[in-house]
């Protein structure tokens, strides 16, 4: 499914129902959030469906969450996002 213009951070068109993972830095801290891109939101932002999500001190030694079911969906700015490849998906 085509996009709506939206690029990701890598300059492709973000497509729905693709995997894409983006990251926020906060304090020392590197949150990573991987899922599905559901929809395109009014404010221009991309909703994804979360399927992994994991965090990490400036060691590098990564930590995942526990997914719970209340948190499922999560919204990113398209440029924040590069693309996951179902290659790499079973190694996640």
């Amino acid at each position: 499914m085509k996009s709506n213009n939206s690029k990701d951070a890598i300059g492709n068109d973000i497509e729905l129902g693709h995997v894409y993972g983006f990251t926020v830095d906060n304090v020392g801290m590197c949150y990573v959030t991987i899922g599905e891109a559901l929809n395109f939101t009014n404010s221009g932002l991309v909703t994804l469906r979360v399927m992994k999500k994991s965090y990490s001190y400036s060691t590098g030694q990564v930590h995942d969450y526990e997914l719970e079911s209340k948190i499922n969906k999560v919204s990113a700015k398209p440029c924040k996002m590069f693309p996951i490849f179902y290659s790499t998906m079973n190694e996640i």
